[in-house]
């Protein structure tokens, strides 16, 4: 709390009593992180990706491999590591993924060499299922070697093209279950209809005992 002089009394602080008080600031003896803050000039995993003409047709020109691309989750991991390979490990966003994905028509490299044996590397280090994802991606043997899939998978990202493989039709589901549906509604009325008459037939004999045993009274 303080008290305010008079203008007779000798002030014995330069301190100004109408400013505002400040809270005392204590010195910390942790020593603070050091933040890095976003720059819009860092490169990032999610940057507009530049898509380069390549040596193949686009995949989307390719109806087998676009059919297979396009049963996939565009936010998946297969669809991430994809797009991260040939796009110089970015892997877009769930908006723009399966279109620049589809829009690839080969690898661009400045350094042949060296970003491909990276390519190899990446490709070897992924696991099992994801790795013949590739390769049925392309309609390749998924029984082959490891180093068998990597080569091929190598070949077609260098230069894809249209092989002629034929699209496998699509199964629909939903009139399969509605076959069966009304099958099984159609074996149920059937049981309902012996059911009936089954409980007929004792009414017939009961009947039958009945007159027996009327004509034998009269």
């Amino acid at each position: 709390h303080f008290s305010v002089k008079s203008d007779d009394d000798e002030c014995d602080s330069d301190l100004d009593v109408t400013a505002p008080r400040k809270a005392p600031t204590r010195e910390s003896s942790r020593q603070k992180a050091n933040v890095t803050r976003f720059c819009p000039d860092s490169h990032s995993p999610f940057d507009f990706v530049e898509i380069l003409p390549g040596k193949g047709a686009a995949l989307r020109d390719i109806p087998y491999v676009k059919a297979q691309i396009e049963k996939h989750d565009p936010d998946g991991a297969f669809l991430k590591e994809f797009h991260r390979l040939i796009y110089n490990n970015k892997i877009g966003t769930k908006k723009n993924r399966m279109d620049n994905i589809l829009s690839f028509s080969g690898l661009v490299v400045t350094n042949e060499l060296k970003e491909k044996e990276a390519i190899r590397q990446v490709l070897s280090g992924l696991e099992t299922h994801l790795l013949d994802n590739f390769v049925v991606v392309y309609g390749g043997d998924i029984t082959q070697t490891k180093e068998q899939k990597i080569g091929n998978i190598m070949e077609f990202l260098d230069e894809p093209i249209d092989d002629g493989k034929i699209v496998p039709p699509v199964v629909t589901r939903t009139k399969k279950r509605k076959a069966s549906s009304q099958s099984s509604s159609e074996n149920d009325e059937e049981k309902e209809k012996d059911k009936g008459k089954e409980k007929q037939k004792p009414k017939a004999k009961a009947t039958k005992k009945a007159k027996e045993e009327e004509e034998e009274e009269e």
